[in-house]
């Protein structure tokens, strides 16, 4: 994690480039405490890309924060999500329902698709569903929806601080501990049970 070695030097590079931006403790103090969860290597590269574009302006912290984050994760290596669309076609072209196939080696399981367009896919009814679809355009319009909601979830949770995580898991094991005693690891299933209770309450009161 990074160092306040790590973050004078990043900011000493910026008081290089905005020379004149005014320096004081304080900034240095905020920048530490908002990138000090980061990799010394992620911060450094972070900067040295921002010196590097033509914006003009002295960055503040959290493009510094979403820029080492970016690195770290991969982002730029992440399908755009017309691709994954395209991607998903070929998939369900090849592999149908997702059943064995054969070859001459025998029956194989499918290679599974890459995990954000899986759940995309899901979302909108799955593959099954787009296989048989007879409104591709409308499909893939949903599905570039739901694939972009999805990565911007998962760079969220990348970039989400130290303290934000632990506030979040406290909230969660809370709730959960309300609804059904002890802590759940899955919030979202967490949530979909406590729907689906409140139907099935509504449904009982009828009787």
């Amino acid at each position: 994690m990074a160092t306040k070695e790590t973050i004078a030097k990043a900011m000493r590079l910026l008081y290089a480039n905005w020379p004149d931006q005014q320096r004081g403790k304080a900034t240095a103090e905020l920048y530490y405490q908002m990138l000090k969860d980061l990799p010394d290597a992620t911060i450094a590269a972070a900067v040295r890309q921002r010196i590097a574009e033509s914006n003009p302006f002295f960055p503040r912290v959290g493009e510094i924060r979403q820029l080492a984050i970016d690195i770290a994760s991969g982002a730029d290596e992440v399908m755009p999500a017309p691709e994954a669309w395209g991607k998903l076609l070929r998939w369900i072209r090849r592999y149908g329902g997702g059943y064995q196939f054969w070859d001459a080696k025998g029956p194989h399981d499918p290679p599974g698709l890459p995990p954000l367009v899986k759940k995309a896919a899901d979302a909108i009814g799955g593959v099954d569903y787009i296989g048989m679809s007879e409104n591709l355009v409308a499909d893939r319009a949903r599905f570039i929806e739901a694939y972009q909601i999805y990565v911007q979830r998962a760079r969220a949770r990348v970039g989400m601080l130290p303290e934000v995580k632990e506030a979040r898991r406290a909230m969660i094991d809370q709730r959960s501990r309300l609804l059904r005693g002890g802590p759940r690891d899955d919030y979202e299933q967490m949530m979909a049970e406590e729907r689906a209770a409140a139907f099935d309450t509504v449904d009982g009161d009828g009787d």
